[in-house]
């Protein structure tokens, strides 16, 4: 008989600021989205970014994790490429 715990995975959206991000071009958008996968790929699991969303100054990202406390530590790696908005 084996035991598994059960983790629950929760959805998540983190606002960015990134001043002029309407006008990066789609090499500097896939750069931003290599270093998210990066990011995310040196966390433990369950973690997963998803995709993100562009406006004229934010980037909105979609992430999958346990908790808030996740979605921060990815944020703090992530802090000196784009900083946390909300």
């Amino acid at each position: 008989m084996t035991t598994e715990k059960k983790s629950c995975v929760k959805k998540f959206i983190v606002e960015r600021n990134l001043p002029g991000a309407a006008n990066l071009s789609s090499e500097e958008l896939r750069a931003i989205s290599k270093m998210f996968l990066q990011l995310a790929s040196q966390m433990a699991r369950p973690y997963t970014w998803v995709q993100s969303f562009i406006t004229d100054d934010k980037i909105y990202c979609i992430h999958i994790a346990e908790s808030e406390e996740k979605i921060r530590e990815h944020s703090k790696l992530a802090k000196s490429f784009i900083p946390l908005a909300k």
